[in-house]
């Protein structure tokens, strides 16, 4: 069934998001709902034409109404992906947001969350790194630093295909630092600067990627929002991504 109450509840949701956060409206916020708008006219145009493909007959060819309907069923996903992703950067980047903190053990969560990546692409390689047992402890929210690591893996598998992705962790004084190789063919030096921007994607990321450009901009508004870094270096072979956060030191304070 095509879930497009969902749709329409994430677009309502995302309208008064605005308003919610202390009124705050600024210039964010006319670039989401421009892109946004831009998005739904899209979404339109493609549910409208296989609308029209069922209403003239194909409904009738089992295979061809199975395929418009799975379109379909993709274009309500994407379109809800993309709401949600604009919703999480509206909250972030809101004045006041609540921010819910609490001991993270980051090697733990960096296994945690890859292992269940691998689950869903067991063909993906894999090698984690870990700091010593209990070092690598951070102060956060830890269902949002969760979606730093896996956007990081989502955006290596979409870029780095067939490379071997390497997680690491390590401490360096008052931080943890958290890096990801993954031995694609790296970054060009004139994307390179932009790849953390919103809505930012490659000139050739449209006709050989999905996605909507939030992915890398929502890792840097996390760990921002968390006192930390988020930096990449790229070479021929592959792009590093580090991220720095502040450290617990164990048995101290948080």
């Amino acid at each position: 069934r095509l879930d497009l109450e969902r749709a329409h509840l994430a677009g309502y949701r995302l309208a008064v998001a605005p308003i919610r956060f202390n009124g705050h409206f600024h210039l964010f916020h006319f670039v989401l709902f421009d892109e946004l708008g831009v998005a739904v006219e899209f979404a339109h145009h493609h549910l409208e034409g296989q609308l029209d493909i069922l209403g003239r007959g194909a409904a009738a060819d089992p295979q061809v109404a199975q395929t418009s309907l799975q379109s379909m069923q993709r274009e309500v996903n994407r379109m809800s992906a993309l709401v949600e992703d604009l919703l999480t950067l509206t909250r972030l980047e809101s004045p006041g947001a609540d921010q819910r903190r609490e001991p993270v053990d980051l090697d733990g969560l960096v296994a945690e969350t890859v292992d269940e990546q691998s689950v869903r692409d067991p063909e993906q390689r894999v090698e984690v790194s870990a700091a010593a047992p209990g070092t690598a402890l951070v102060q956060g929210d830890r269902e949002e630093l969760r979606r730093v690591i896996l956007n990081l893996a989502i955006n290596a598998l979409k870029y780095a295909p067939g490379g071997v992705h390497e997680w690491r962790t390590t401490v360096r004084g008052d931080v943890a630092v958290l890096t990801l190789a993954d031995h694609g063919p790296g970054i060009p030096a004139d994307v390179l600067p932009r790849v953390f921007d919103r809505f930012y994607r490659g000139p050739d990321d449209a006709r050989r990627t999905a996605g909507s450009g939030l992915g890398l901009a929502i890792v840097r508004s996390i760990v921002e929002a968390h006192g930390g870094t988020v930096t990449v270096v790229s070479a021929s072979n592959g792009a590093t991504f580090s991220v720095v956060l502040p450290r617990v030191r164990p048995g101290g304070p948080p």
